[in-house]
């Protein structure tokens, strides 16, 4: 998929996952701008239920958009992967409050990221 295809439904993603998440933020392919998309990256902090569980809507999402590639995945869950109908791979990285950031840098986010924290 070309970059703005892919940028396009990224966007579409965030803002349907948005309301259900702390935190949401582009990275990998589409943050760092390849031409060609293979992969659209989210880390994220999912909101969550009084017992820790993914956010019901949350879990529905993933579940009706695509192909889950992972392991059935749980409250603990810290990768959950999809393959998309257009033979795009969905990728959530979901790390722990307080690496949020340092995971999203690690992973190289890409330059629009290092704006936002300089």
């Amino acid at each position: 998929m070309n970059y703005k295809q892919a940028h396009d439904l990224a966007i579409k993603i965030r803002k349907e996952l948005e309301p259900f998440c702390f935190k949401i933020d582009l990275a990998g392919e589409i943050a760092r701008e390849f031409e060609r998309i293979k992969t659209i990256t989210f880390f994220l902090i999912p909101k969550r239920t009084a017992s820790g569980d993914f956010h019901p809507v949350f879990i529905d999402w993933i579940l009706m958009n695509g192909c889950l590639f992972t392991s059935p995945f749980d409250k603990n869950s810290e990768y959950i992967e999809l393959m998309l109908p257009d033979d795009i791979v969905l990728d959530f990285f979901i790390p722990a409050s307080k690496d949020y950031y340092y995971f999203l840098i690690k992973h190289d986010a890409g330059k629009n990221f290092m704006y936002q924290i300089d």
